[in-house]
């Protein structure tokens, strides 16, 4: 006996338009699933009164065959109980084929999407799995490797800047401070990571101050050297400079016999490390400088401490001049390298204003490069004379100007050269500094589809050892750049 069984379809099984959920069949019964109606004319006893019209048939199910296409109905009966989604089934594909792998060109459209912040799907966790399944797909697509190893980078960014709010609510400046120096000022999470650089390097350095002038009035010089100089370190990328607290460092390093040199540490200056003037100190620097070279005679010292202060090579030559011939005795010729080395600062000076006139830097700096060497030998290494200062800012104006001139002709490479070595005699000069920032905003942008040639372009406009010109350099090595 063949009978119809219904498993809970959504549209019903019905037998002679009577809707049931199992019944046994009688030749000539007519059944409907849904749509599809049909006739049953296999075995079984004929029932009084039934029987199929025939412009009711839609098909006929004959013979023992017609079981083994009822059960298939039942089956596809069964199915449309819960019926997919409009689009999602294919009676073309089997249902239990496996879904083809994604194609790894389309990924890879996602991906570059999830990785740049100007898009709205911009998400690194989503650039990172996306990524580098493109990446798996096609190995060629050394693009989507190179996206999701940046997506990484800039997830641990995420994780260091999260870590440093957290420790900054917490009062621990100080480790906070570790946390954001290993941002590096090419990623994303920079701009967050130098405000929050700058609001607890402040904080921190408050509480330093206090220390500093407490443990020094208390007489405890080893931890007042300690928290002046801490002062010092966190503060020295703001403006200003706090000549108490140098002078209280200084103090205390005597009293602890501890060195009074100070460098404001290099991690902290990409978060806008201003020149040092070290004026509070120079006269030590100058002093200890002489007095190394075998001068330990005051009056030299002042001398030269004027030139560093006021620039004046010939005056100051001259005065070691009389003062050679007064003491001959004392200086015989111990001066003459310092009133030689003068002279040709002098002599290079006056010839490098014509082309700063001109408006011809390179002519400028070809004669200043001796005065730059030699007012090396005059002063100590941590300090830079006025006269340097002066001749930097001016070279730093011209250079600025040709940097300019090149950019409004669209040649962008040029431009950043000249900016770049008006960058390297100043570098508290704000119109190049301005230059040089656009610049690095652009590489940034540039670096985002990557590629050899956006790499290379990356490098010709950016600072060497910067943030993203480290990343180009990286960029150039994972995708085998020549």
């Amino acid at each position: 006996m063949v009978s119809v069984r219904d498993l809970n379809s959504a549209n019903g099984t019905f037998i002679n338009g009577e809707r049931v959920t199992e019944s046994p069949l009688s030749p000539g019964d007519v059944l409907r699933f849904g749509v599809v109606e049909l006739s049953y004319s296999g075995p079984g006893q004929p029932q009084a009164g039934k029987g199929g019209d025939p412009k009711r048939k839609k098909l006929m199910i004959l013979g023992g065959a017609g079981a083994a296409v009822l059960l298939l109905l039942v089956a596809v009966a069964a199915l449309s109980s819960n019926p997919p989604p409009a689009g999602a089934f294919d009676p073309g594909i089997p249902m239990d084929a496996p879904p083809d792998a994604e194609d790894p060109i389309k990924l890879l459209g996602r991906c570059k999407a999830y990785a740049d912040p100007e898009n709205s799907a911009f998400n690194w966790e989503n650039a990172v799995e996306t990524c580098g399944k493109a990446y798996a797909g096609d190995p060629a697509l050394t693009e989507a490797k190179v996206h999701e190893r940046q997506a990484k980078r800039e997830l641990e960014f995420e994780k260091l800047l999260a870590e440093a709010k957290l420790k900054i609510s917490t009062s621990q400046d100080d480790a906070a401070l570790d946390m954001l120096v290993r941002i590096d000022d090419s990623s994303n999470a920079f701009g967050r990571a130098h405000t929050m650089f700058k609001e607890s390097s402040e904080r921190l350095g408050k509480r330093k101050k206090t220390a500093c002038k407490t443990d020094f009035k208390a007489g405890l010089y080893v931890q007042a050297f300690e928290s002046c100089k801490r002062f010092l370190e966190v503060t020295c990328n703001l403006e200003g400079e706090d000549a108490d607290i140098m002078k209280l460092f200084e103090r205390s390093a005597r009293q602890a016999g501890k060195s009074s040199s100070f460098t404001c540490p290099e991690a902290y200056e990409k978060f806008g490390k201003r020149i040092q003037d070290d004026g509070n100190r120079a006269e030590t620097l100058v002093k200890d400088f002489y007095a190394g070279k075998g001068i330990p005679e005051r009056e030299v010292h002042a001398l030269m401490l004027q030139y560093y202060r006021d620039g004046r090579p010939k005056y100051v030559a001259d005065k070691l001049k009389v003062l050679r011939v007064k003491k001959k005795r004392i200086y015989a010729d111990r001066l003459d390298d310092i009133i030689l080395l003068l002279d040709v600062i002098d002599g290079r000076y006056t010839s490098g204003q014509a082309g700063i006139v001109t408006g011809d830097a390179d002519k400028a700096e070809a004669f200043w490069k001796e005065a730059f060497e030699a007012d090396a030998k005059l002063v100590p290494p941590k300090l830079r004379s006025s006269l340097v200062k002066d001749m930097g800012g001016q070279l730093a104006k011209v250079y600025f100007k040709i940097g300019w001139d090149l950019l409004q002709k669209g040649k962008l490479n040029e431009a950043f050269k000249a900016f770049y070595k008006g960058y390297e005699h100043d570098r508290s000069n704000s119109d190049v500094l301005l230059q040089i920032a656009g610049m690095e905003r652009e590489a940034r942008k540039t670096l985002r589809e990557p590629s050899c040639e956006s790499a290379d372009f990356a490098l010709a406009i950016t600072i060497p050892g910067s943030g993203v010109y480290k990343r180009a350099k990286e960029m150039k090595q994972e995708l085998g750049c020549p």
